[in-house]
């Protein structure tokens, strides 16, 4: 569709709102390190989006071209962890009830097992897809967030009666 001065104007059938989870503020863990890959993350992310809502190939082949033929317009939002599971559980079911914000359509997982592990489970239960470029950990997850829920006094039936 173009206007009348013969500009080409986007129309989009669906937003998909993206979540990312990354602990820009680490108040418990001493050093700038986690949260400066945090933000090198986040740039990288916002740079995603961009290329696949300009249909941009350059650093990915096979989006060349994608906003021509997927009327889909991808936003992104930055969700922060500071490292800590019941929080950004929290944060994220706040999220996913939220009338409102616009609808998330999947959640971009944080760079740390021990927080998208459990965020995984929740985003799941919602019916949301979470996927994680940078966390890796599959097998001890969930001792971990036993361990981290434990030392922050929370118990699991707290953050599970959210579920109900």
């Amino acid at each position: 569709t173009t206007n009348v001065n013969g500009e080409i104007i986007r129309r989009y059938s669906a937003d998909c709102n993206l979540i990312s989870l990354l602990p820009f503020t680490t108040p418990h863990l001493p050093g700038d390190d986690v949260a400066l890959d945090a933000f090198s993350a986040a740039l990288a992310t916002a740079l995603a989006v961009r290329h696949l809502n300009e249909g941009d190939g350059s650093i990915v082949a096979e989006v060349q071209g994608l906003n021509e033929t997927c009327p889909i317009n991808f936003n992104l939002e930055h969700m922060n962890t500071e490292f800590n599971i019941r929080q950004t559980i929290v944060k994220l079911l706040d999220r996913f009830e939220s009338e409102e914000l616009s609808q998330a359509c999947a959640v971009i997982g944080s760079k740390y097992s021990l927080v998208t592990g459990p965020t995984s489970i929740t985003s799941n239960l919602h019916g949301y897809p979470q996927i994680s470029g940078l966390s890796t950990s599959t097998v001890r997850i969930m001792v971990y967030a036993q361990m981290a829920l434990k030392e922050h006094d929370c118990s699991d039936a707290r953050i599970l009666g959210r579920f109900s």
